[in-house]
């Protein structure tokens, strides 16, 4: 969900959606995994415009969204604490 981009938006959109109609209360957030990532100020700068455009189609849905810090080293959330960190800077819940 991290590495937002118009399809990426256009995805979520979708599926919220969709897990709407199903009637789910959450949408599971994981984070992109690759073998390289920019800087950790980029990486946690891509977090922070995600949730802020993720935030809006998650409300408008009444949905929850439960980020899921993965940890490995190539995954760009690797930890509770960022993920906790992000979801207050973008006035959130934790």
């Amino acid at each position: 969900f991290n590495d937002w981009t118009p399809t990426r938006q256009a995805e979520a959109s979708n599926l919220a959606d969709y897990a709407t109609a199903c009637g789910a209360e959450t949408l599971v957030l994981v984070p992109a995994n690759r073998s390289s990532w920019p800087t950790n100020s980029e990486r946690q700068d891509n977090l922070r415009f995600a949730l802020n455009e993720i935030k809006p189609i998650l409300q408008s849905r009444g949905l929850i969204g439960l980020i899921e810090p993965l940890g490995f080293r190539t995954c760009s959330l690797r930890s509770k604490k960022e993920a906790a960190e992000a979801v207050a800077a973008v006035d959130g819940q934790s």
